[in-house]
């Protein structure tokens, strides 16, 4: 087993030293052969970091590209990484009859964000409403966000953070223009009526409104790194 170390020869360098590992090296970390020899609680701690969030998409249309689901990768490591994710952190949910979808989800909801492209498909899951944390709107204006989404965002107990990718109607355009860019003046209403209600009180969630303004696309979050600049009103109850 060796390294190859390349130093600079010349003493005064700033450059900070290369360590390269070799393949055997590599090939070497890679693997852990006396994993299984661990006390299970430190395998079950290992199992436990090794969670990624997932953005679970949601809606109501029938075909659409993004029907691809893939389970979550600690699902598939090995029998006991699987039975521990399901005791301890994975359930069932979003069970789904139609064709040509995926029958259920994994979720994790306690790391897991919620992806919704419509406001039709969330009412269709009151089991899985009450256990929600983290959910992303897209393409919502203020007025399908203030009629439909917030009478059943304030019945999820779980929610804590709700972030909704903008979109602008027709008149909100006009609006736009003659406002200079302003796009958020419609939404200052509905802010006031979450967090400012006196009959149910405000609600317990943090809402982000991103501005509606399309950039470059950016392939690492593909449907939310698409918006590059963040214009976001806040709100944290």
């Amino acid at each position: 087993m060796s390294l190859h170390i390349d130093a600079s020869n010349d003493p005064t360098s700033t450059q900070p030293l290369q360590i390269t590992p070799s393949t055997e090296v590599l090939s070497t970390m890679r693997q852990f052969h006396p994993f299984s020899r661990l006390p299970p609680e430190l395998r079950q701690l290992i199992w436990s970091l090794s969670i990624e969030d997932q953005d679970i998409s949601i809606e109501s249309t029938l075909y659409s590209s993004r029907l691809h689901y893939k389970p979550p990768a600690l699902l598939q490591a090995c029998s006991e990484s699987r039975s521990y994710s399901l005791r301890r952190h994975y359930i069932s949910a979003f069970f789904d009859r139609r064709p040509h979808r995926p029958p259920y989800r994994w979720v994790n909801f306690e790391v897991d964000a919620i992806h919704l492209y419509d406001h039709v498909a969330l009412p269709t899951y009151p089991m899985e409403q009450v256990r929600i944390k983290t959910l992303i709107i897209e393409d919502g204006t203020h007025r399908v966000f203030r009629d439909f989404h917030c009478p059943v965002l304030k019945r999820m107990p779980a929610l804590r953070n709700v972030t909704v990718f903008a979109s602008l109607s027709r008149d909100d355009r006009l609006y736009y223009h003659v406002r200079n860019g302003c796009w958020w003046v419609p939404w200052a209403p509905v802010f006031e009526s979450l967090y400012h209600d006196e009959e149910e009180g405000p609600a317990s969630f943090r809402l982000r409104v991103v501005a509606p303004k399309i950039c470059v696309h950016n392939t690492e979050r593909p449907g939310i790194s698409r918006w590059t600049r963040i214009e976001a009103l806040t709100r944290m109850t």
